[in-house]
């Protein structure tokens, strides 16, 4: 039999599964969300930890579109032998991924969403026989990009509305990386501009739609103080904090070496174990599965996420930082848990405000992690939402050794620390 090759930066579930990559079952992940019934999901997992090819997974799962195309690709794979597995192609889907929503401006980020909208009219284009002259006059304007700023944000909204009455199915809403544009923003100076847009964008589609079947959303941080969430009474939200779906967002240690023994390369779960582990997400130890995919790939040990994961907002709350951060990040990278507050939500306007929030960021973003001992806590207290925590592994203690301690403490601190690993 042909040797499946490590799935090193596919993203497309179906790709992964037609085209013979190795894949580590994720498929259970779909049973939870229809045990929990939540009609609207956030999850919440740094950069790179399968948030995207789940929510590909879900797609095809769900869609009506080629359903039984689909249904092959969940042939042998945990989920074909659910009970739910009879809910598979039963609903029209919208997968929207705004993890690529870039732009200097919020006029240059608002064209590049009218592309993304067009693109999405465009596959369902097909929904304008069953619309009457005005509908069919609107769906038009947002296909061709005519149509205005207001009217574009309520465009997922109207989009689940065409797709409900043609199929006369409610409709499952995906949003990957729904806070990606909202973060570059407010890095670019047109935070204003964003949330503004966003606010309608989210809560017409998520909130006040009676077309909408179940809603997902994927993320890094919970931004919740912005009004994005406001008075959506059905959302739940599940961070890394969580003990739910902890298994489903990385790779456990049994799939870690199980993938290993697939690659020849079992022996050196001890090295990979110091590089790549460290996580936990609600009660699991985790790996980094972007970290594990690549090196599953080019058989070398070394930082494979850290120099990809993305960080400008990190170095810009960094610089704005006061000294005792900076005394922190040191202690984290000598190798010690430190007890912080970290919050329920965040504002992203509050983070240059309050070096307290920088914990709460590298945590969600995967530099930091929750230790494995932590303090017994009265439920009661107001305290309740401090953790240990520390640096995962070895591969994000030389991320901060080589650009962090560098940039703020100079390099002779940085070759001390890095002397000590």
């Amino acid at each position: 039999m042909e040797k499946k090759a490590a799935p090193v930066g596919i993203e497309n579930f179906k790709e992964l599964i037609q085209d013979g990559y190795y894949y580590i079952d994720k498929t259970l992940l779909i049973d939870e969300i229809l045990i929990t019934k939540a009609k609207v999901t956030l999850f919440t997992r740094p950069r790179r930890f399968g948030k995207t090819l789940n929510m590909s997974m879900i797609k095809y799962f769900f869609d009506v579109k080629n359903k039984e195309e689909n249904r092959k690709l969940f042939e042998n794979l945990k989920i074909s032998s659910s009970k739910y597995m009879s809910e598979q192609g039963k609903y029209p889907v919208i997968f929207i991924s705004l993890k690529d929503l870039k732009g200097n401006t919020w006029e240059k980020c608002f064209e590049n969403l009218k592309k993304t909208m067009y693109k999405i009219f465009n596959e369902y284009e097909f929904v304008r026989e069953k619309l009457n002259i005005v509908e069919k006059r609107e769906f038009d304007k947002i296909w061709e990009m005519t149509d205005s700023e207001e009217s574009f944000k309520t465009s997922l909204l109207d989009l689940s509305n065409y797709l409900c009455k043609y199929y006369g199915e409610k409709v499952i809403i995906l949003i990957d990386e729904y806070d990606a544009a909202i973060i570059n923003a407010f890095d670019k100076g047109y935070y204003n501009e964003a949330i503004n847009f966003f606010q309608v964008f989210y809560s017409s589609a998520l909130k006040t739609n009676d077309s909408l079947k179940y809603g997902i959303l994927t993320g890094i941080t919970r931004i919740i103080k912005e009004g994005i969430f406001s008075g959506l009474n059905n959302l739940y939200v599940n961070t890394i904090l969580s003990k739910n779906y902890s298994e489903y967002f990385g790779l456990l240690e049994s799939e870690v070496i199980e993938m290993l023994d697939y690659f020849n390369m079992k022996y050196r779960i001890e090295e990979v174990r110091e590089w790549y582990d460290g996580y936990i997400f609600g009660n699991k130890k985790i790996y980094n599965p972007w970290s594990i995919v690549n090196y599953a790939g080019e058989k070398e040990i070394k930082a494979y996420w850290a120099n990809v994961s993305g960080n400008t907002l990190l170095e810009n709350m960094l610089y704005h930082a006061g000294e005792s951060v900076y005394d922190d990040l040191k202690r984290f990278t000598e190798g010690e848990s430190i007890e912080k507050y970290i919050s329920d939500g965040t504002t992203i306007k509050s983070l240059l405000n309050s070096d307290d929030e920088i914990w709460q960021l590298l945590l969600y973003s995967g530099y930091l992690t929750k230790d494995e001992k932590q303090r017994e806590i009265d439920v009661t207290s107001e305290y309740t939402n401090i953790y240990n925590l520390k640096i995962p592994n070895k591969e994000i203690r030389k991320y901060f050794g080589n650009m962090f301690l560098d940039r703020f403490f100079g390099t002779e601190i940085k070759t001390d620390i890095l002397t000590k690993r």
